[in-house]
């Protein structure tokens, strides 16, 4: 087995393995096994100022097989995670994982 096919294998049996660290996320309207990190309820990191006292903004990686999604996120895109709404901030492919940055400001 080539170190690709391997690294494919560990993709789909260690990272995306649903007793471990995956479980089941609702991606722009795909279903599929993603790890998620960060707070969806809405870890404060509070903007100062006097427009957006009572704003937050949250922040959220999406680690994802890119076979499972039908198309690869771009920069400023408005994204759907699990039914809140987000921008992509940056989306890489390391070696057929996508970490998808997400951003939001709520109040």
């Amino acid at each position: 087995m080539s170190f690709r096919e391997q690294v494919a294998a560990d993709n789909e049996i260690v990272f995306m393995n649903g007793d471990d660290f995956a479980g089941e996320h609702d991606l722009n309207g795909t279903i599929c096994k993603a790890i998620v990190q960060g707070e969806l309820t809405g870890e404060r990191k509070f903007l100062r100022g006097a427009v957006y006292d009572d704003v937050y903004r949250l922040a959220v990686a999406v680690h994802v097989k890119k076979e499972y999604l039908p198309e690869v996120p771009v920069r400023d895109e408005i994204f759907s995670l699990d039914g809140q709404l987000f921008t992509v901030e940056n989306c890489t492919d390391d070696m057929g994982i996508l970490t998808i940055e997400l951003t939001a400001n709520r109040g």
